[in-house]
């Protein structure tokens, strides 16, 4: 299933003309992804949707810078914001929300920027995001509004690499 993920930042400069120049920025945003667990012989599936804002404080700053070219690392610690799994068994028990312990993650980067222009350019972007959430509180688990037993959310982590490509032009 597709991963949902954005945001807005804002942040200060620092630096002079010419020298490195180093950011550092707050930024908030969502992020949300579904994951479907397959029946198998033994277990009825189900799918889980995974849900919650974020806050985070980051840092980027010029590694080196040749021509056109510009090598930047950017950091960011991040802390989701009462996150919240659905989980949705499929008709066997009634659908249920837990509430997993948010704990901080990170994103580190390193774009590339090539300029084509003063105002143009293209910036690749290798990234390592990192999440981590906590056990879940126990909550019961329901069929047809009768309790039948409990269900949680065990602890998890996410480590998710990528590449971005970006083209811009600024007017």
């Amino acid at each position: 299933a597709p991963l949902r993920d954005g945001g807005r930042e804002m942040g200060a400069r620092s630096g002079t003309p010419g020298a490195r120049v180093y950011r550092t920025y707050g930024r908030w945003g969502y992020r949300g992804w579904e994951r479907t667990i397959r029946s198998t012989p033994s277990v009825n599936g189900l799918s889980e949707t995974y849900t919650w804002p974020y806050v985070g404080l980051g840092a980027n700053g010029v590694l080196r810078r040749r021509g056109r070219w510009q090598w930047n690392a950017d950091l960011q610690l991040r802390e989701p914001v009462r996150p919240k799994v659905r989980i949705d068994f499929r008709g066997l028990y009634d659908s249920s929300t837990v509430r997993p312990a948010a704990l901080p993650g990170f994103r580190l980067a390193l774009p590339l920027t090539y300029r084509l222009s003063p105002t143009t350019g293209v910036t690749v972007t290798p990234y390592w995001d990192f999440w981590r959430l906590g056990k879940s509180d126990v909550n019961t688990l329901y069929q047809s509004g009768v309790p039948v037993g409990t269900v949680h959310e065990p602890a998890s982590r996410t480590s998710s690499p990528g590449v971005s490509l970006q083209v811009y032009a600024r007017y």
